[in-house]
């Protein structure tokens, strides 16, 4: 029936093929009954080499896990999976089929085709991830579905992100104390490892070193340098942006710069290192001369240097390191952006994300929270990922901001912050100067927010202005979610091959079936499979990956085109397609990702616009599934329609996520585009390319390379521009970019293989860890790996450390892992795209966490807890209120400072009640917000000060609740001669709220007009309340109750256990008002780094929220403060500056001059025209000796 079929179809190919086949060759059908019914189910006769294929998968010859391979098109999912799983399906095993997730759909319907037919057998998916319950039933449920497959000689279809999550679920609820619901998983877990039997398909895909999953656990903090950590990484892309059109000048074959319609940060592409470099030093010498405000402008010649030193050697010298110690003893945030800058130039964090290709590798989801997470392909986000490292994160969120631009809902709500800021329109005129905003719009008097017309006209023109993402960035996004959790559970792909290493139970006397083979249409990452499985290829099929490549080098298959204008410019979507159509293109393979401005909806109607002779389009849609789409707009799914079996005169789309493992009847004579990127390895290429079955007879491939992709292939080629290329010259492009993968990703595989063998080790290690709580204790430790880090901890330069691994304390079997590993780690070689040695292992091990961020992190919901009930007003503030004195040894209030010290910040730096004043208190149940465990962190349920209770007699100052307050205003109200007032207050967060600040607001009974709030109360209140605006009036009291003088540098921190006698002098004399504040508080403060204290500690008030540029913010930094500042200037006075407070950093005239001969273009005297000047990039030379004076 199959040559009836064919001779109609007039497939000579097809007839040849089926006619050498003679069928039964090799197996006898009486013993393989289910076979036969396949066949006849099928209408196929299964040929000699898939039978050879299936036995080997079925029973491998060296009895352990082991991956085959097999020439893609022949068979592997259609014929051969079915063939395995239909015997290994027997009623003792659990077949188990993982795929990637792309291939879900098309892979069910192929099973239940094949395997529902005749045969009869049932096939389950179920889906596991974080947020599915892990309640009994729901567990049992699993738990039942799984036996009844094995028992009916059923099979699961899985992906390989379901398995891991399970096995991490049960292993985060032991983490989380859960131990019934983690028993009840693990058990269950460990039947699934010693009764299923795994068929892993496109094994290269699902063991690939970036398959991984993290479970963040624990609580959750904002990260360390908020918020500076993102304000830098902005500051640093705004200096690259800078530099990236003078860099195209300068390297016209190094790199590709291009402009995105609107403005905004264009996309970049790296060809070369020399420029990759270049950036570097460019950035980097941006920071030594003060550019780009990264770094303030209080450093010395000599400490600049020592920073230039560390910021750009991968080792700096003792005598820089010891330097950077040294520097700014009081100010820590800025030396955490030192070693924030050191992590993103000298361990390449910066260039990697740049390298990183939006909406391909990384981008925005369209319903998850507004930041950047992992894609699976183009157009592709990941449902569950996010990036792991911290600075990946920022630096991906911002890039992805700064291409995709802001929605109008993003766009409202930063003007709606800007209504709300202390000076609308000022910060209007920073957001909008820049823009080409019309001039009746540049007005803010003359916005409207609610006008739909002109907010959308306001949204065209600065959608994709940097400094306006930015604002709402700061705002709106990174408070909220630039935060880590404490620790980490994390699984690899070393996980899911089942072996004697997870089966504890079976070096424990019972015995295992427990086994997973696979195959993939190529074996290049041999070298990076788990060792929990071997690459076991039959002799028979040796030649299959060369003959792949013969396809490519076929005369009909040897056509390469770039994708670029008679100019060299890239062409649009819509000139590519044109391009096509000249070429009589009607199938288009998108391996290289080339279209990333349209969705695949988009590109299938925008084709027959120019392909009009086409009477249909198939494409993918979003769910994965294939659809064709007439000219006329009506969609039809592709098994309903006449072209299911035959797409004889379509337009085929195929976008990067299905080039692999999709199976399209293609015409005979088809002719494909298949387009290229820089980094795409030969597995990719050659996978795609088999889209197009008859590769090897018929069909034909035209290769398209954008220009970035033409450079880099003559320069791997060392041709030049006008030479002929061909596929030939594109294969061995093709096999350079996947040795240097496997080179990038070999760390990262060292690291995953040795976290197996030691979470492993740990499992034998503690055999019993479900019912004895010693060696679960053990077990969890080895398990749980801190997320949390510091900066410093992250990118200091740490010591040597060895990072083999001593296998003696090993089992046997992880003995030879860990043997095998260490012996590939000598043997690696090093070209420069890892990195490679004991002197680097710090930069090493970022290396290897910046290719660990792409792999999938789960994310664990916030923990909601109950809150505590108003118990009812204490009888000893009630008695405060009528008399205005304390009760001696109530327990109903207690010291503010003393209070305080609940918080983790506040035993961090060792606060207590020496230096204050001693008169503020705080009620017990303002300490009270929600019941937590004891080992969880206060810091995130303070809360508001609003209402104070003062007493004039005594001086002395309780705040209370509002529910205290309620209970209390029937006691107040009417009194003749009170003795205590209740005030209202709210902390200044803003200049219009300053009128909070005197405590005059509101009160009950109402204050004598003359009273003035004393000056300690103002102070203690603002630090306990977390204010950011004051008068100046009180900057002199506020910096001496923070025990803070001015000197040359700024303003510096006293220690306050020593007498004041060195000279230095307070900013101003002390106010009438404010004499009570010096008597009562002596020179030693409530900490010993009060100033970094309250850093800290405001940036928990404010919750990330950014407040430098605020009074407050200025004194945490140590910036001196004047009556001048436009903090203090009143709003009838002129404005002096149109910038948000920003200070420009620069080098002093002296020291700018030190070097008369060098010129550096500075970032303020760009304009309109940068790129197009006549910057001699040769003048950009260091002029300065890279030796530090240590004299300073």
């Amino acid at each position: 029936m199959t040559i009836e079929y064919a001779l109609l179809k007039e497939s000579k190919q097809t007839c040849l093929e089926e006619q050498k086949n003679l069928g039964h060759e090799n197996w006898n059908p009486l013993e393989h009954t289910d076979w036969l019914l396949l066949e006849i189910d099928s209408n196929m006769l299964f040929r000699p080499g898939q039978i050879e294929v299936t036995l080997a998968t079925i029973k491998p010859a060296g009895g352990s896990n082991s991956v085959l391979q097999m020439n893609i098109s022949q068979g592997k999912t259609s014929c051969i999976m079915p063939m395995a799983a239909a015997v290994l399906a027997n009623g003792d095993n659990l077949v188990r089929v993982i795929i990637p997730k792309s291939l879900l759909v098309q892979t069910a319907q192929l099973l239940h085709s094949r395997l529902g037919g005749l045969l009869g057998r049932e096939f389950r998916h179920v889906p596991f991830s974080r947020k599915t319950s892990t309640q009994p039933e729901t567990i049992k449920a699993f738990f039942d579905v799984h036996k009844a497959m094995r028992s009916s000689r059923g099979l699961m279809l899985a992906l390989p992100e379901h398995l891991l999550s399970f096995k991490l679920s049960g292993l985060q609820r032991m983490s989380d104390g859960l131990m019934p619901e983690a028993s009840s998983m693990i058990r269950i877990q460990s039947w699934l490892e010693r009764h299923s039997r795994d068929i892993l398909d496109e094994v290269d895909y699902i063991l690939a070193v970036r398959t991984q999953l993290i479970y963040p656990s624990g609580s959750q903090k904002s990260m360390d340098g908020h918020p500076h950590r993102w304000e830098t990484i902005e500051a640093l892309l705004k200096q690259v942006n800078l530099h990236l059109w003078n860099l195209q000048k300068a390297y016209p074959r190094s790199i590709e710069v291009v402009p995105r319609d609107g403005g905004g940060f264009p996309l970049v592409y790296f060809l070369r290192k020399d420029v990759e470099e270049e950036l570097i030093r460019r950035l980097v010498d941006d920071v030594y001369r003060g550019r780009g405000s990264l770094l303030p402008d209080v450093c010395n010649k000599s400490d600049r240097l020592a920073v230039k030193h560390f910021i750009s050697l991968a080792k700096p010298s003792m005598q820089a390191q010891e330097r950077i110690r040294q520097l700014f003893p009081d100010k820590p945030a800025i030396k955490k952006v030192i070693f924030q800058l050191r992590g993103l130039l000298v361990h390449r964090i910066l260039l990697m994300c740049l390298k990183k290709r939006w909406s391909v590798q990384y981008g925005l989801h369209p319903t998850r929270d507004p930041i950047a997470v992992p894609f699976h392909a183009k157009g592709t986000p990941t449902e569950q990922s996010e990036w792991g490292h911290p600075d990946v994160f920022l630096l991906f969120t911002c890039l992805a901001f700064y291409y995709d631009g802001l929605n109008l809902t993003q766009l409202r709500q930063a003007l709606e912050h800007v209504l709300k800021s202390d000076d609308p329109s000022q910060v209007y005129d920073v957001l909008s100067q820049t823009s080409k905003l019309p001039d009746f719009l540049r007005d803010w008097t003359a916005v409207n927010i609610d006008d739909a017309a002109q907010l959308h006209e306001i949204w065209t023109h600065v959608r994709r202005q940097v400094i306006v993402i930015d604002y709402f960035l700061n705002n709106f996004v990174f408070p909220q979610h630039a935060k880590q959790f404490q620790l980490k559970l994390q699984a690899s792909g070393w996980d899911i091959p089942l072996s004697l290493v997870q089966c504890s139970e079976s070096l424990h006397g019972q015995p295992t079936k427990s086994l997973t083979t696979g195959f993939s249409g190529t074996n290049d990452w041999k070298r990076m499979l788990p060792l929990t499985i071997k690459q076991q290829d039959l002799p028979g099929l040796a030649h299959t990956n060369a003959e792949v490549l013969t396809y490519l080098l076929q005369p009909r298959s040897r056509r390469y085109e770039i994708a670029a204008d008679h100019r060299g410019k890239r062409l649009t979507e819509v000139e590519l397609l044109g391009r096509f159509r000249n070429k009589g293109i009607r199938v288009f393979i998108d391996a290289g990702a080339q279209i990333l401005e349209m969705d695949n909806l988009t590109l299938a109607k925008t084709w027959p616009e120019i392909h009009h002779e086409a009477p249909a389009v198939v494409y993918f849609n979003k769910s994965n599934k294939p659809f064709v789409l007439y000219p006329k707009g009506h969609q039809v799914p592709l098994l309903a329609s006449p072209y299911a079996n035959d797409l004889g005169g379509c337009l085929v789309y195929l976008d990067e996520a299905h080039t692999r493992g999709t199976d399209l009847k293609m015409p005979e004579t088809a002719i494909g585009a298949l387009t290229l990127r820089l980094g795409q390895t030969k597995d990719h290429t050659v996978q795609a390319a088999m889209r197009l079955r008859q590769l090897a007879t018929t069909q034909a491939v035209v290769l398209f390379a954008p220009p970035e992709v033409h450079q880099s292939i003559i320069d791997v080629r060392k041709k030049k521009s006008f030479d002929h290329i061909d596929s030939f010259d594109v294969i061995c492009w093709l096999l350079e970019q996947t040795c240097s993968e496997i080179e990038q990703l070999q760390p990262l595989y060292f690291l995953q293989g040795i976290d197996y063998c030691r979470r492993a080790q740990a499992a034998l290690d503690n055999p019993y860890f479900l019912v004895d709580p010693d060696q679960r204790e053990a077990y969890l430790t080895s398990l749980r790996e801190f997320e949390q880090r510091t900066l410093e901890q992250m990118y200091g330069i740490a010591s040597k450390v060895k990072h083999s691994v001593n296998p003696e304390p090993f089992f046997p079997n992880i003995a030879s892992f860990t043997k095998e590993l260490n012996r590939q780690r000598k043997s690696f070689q090093d070209t420069g795209n890892a990195v490679h040695g004991s002197a680097l292992q710090e930069v090493e091990q970022e290396r290897e966490v910046a290719f660990e961020v792409e792999s999938v992190r789960e994310m664990q919901k916030p923990i909601h807890y109950l809150p505590y009930s108003f118990p009812g007003l204490s009888r000893d503030i009630i008695s405060f209120a009528r008399t205005g004195h304390f009760t001696a040894d109530s327990s109903a209030y207690e010291e503010a400072f003393t209070a305080l010290r609940k918080t983790s910040l506040s035993r961090k730096y060792n606060v207590s009640s020496e230096g204050v004043s001693g008169k503020l208190y705080v009620s017990t149940e303002f300490t009270k917000t929600v019941k937590i465990p004891s080992d969880r962190s206060y810091d995130n349920f303070l809360r508001s000060v609003n209402w104070l209770l003062w007493s004039p007699s005594t001086e002395i100052a309780m705040i209370i609740i509002p529910e205290e307050a309620d209970a209390l205003l029937h006691t107040l109200y009417g009194t003749q001669q009170p003795l205590t007032h209740l005030l209202t207050y709210a902390s200044p967060i803003s200049r219009k709220m300053l009128h909070f600040n005197n405590l005059t607001f509101y009160s009950v009974p109402k204050l004598p007009q003359s009273w003035k709030a004393p000056g300690w109360l103002r102070v203690e209140l603002g630090i306990i309340a977390g204010r950011l605006y004051f008068q100046y009036e009180e900057y002199d009291a506020l910096c001496k109750y923070l025990c803070v003088k001015e000197n040359s540098h700024g303003l510096e921190e006293e220690n306050g256990e020593e007498d004041d006698d060195d000279g230095a002098t307070y900013v101003l004399n002390t106010s009438e008002e404010d004499e009570g504040l010096t008597q009562s508080h002596s020179a030693k403060s409530f900490t010993k780094k009060p100033l970094v204290f309250m850093q800290e500690w405001l940036a928990i008030k404010r919750k990330g929220q950014d407040f430098s540029q605020s009074p407050m913010g200025y004194v945490c930094q140590g910036k001196p403060l004047g009556e001048d500042h436009p903090f203090f200037v009143t709003a009838e006075a002129p404005r002096k500056q149109k910038a948000l407070m920003t200070t420009t950093t620069r080098l002093s005239e002296e020291e700018d001059n030190e070097d008369p001969d060098i010129e550096f273009y500075d970032a303020d005297e760009y304009g309109p025209d940068v790129g197009n000047d006549d910057f001699d990039d040769a003048d950009l030379t260091d002029g300065e000796d890279d030796v530090i004076d240590d004299s300073s």
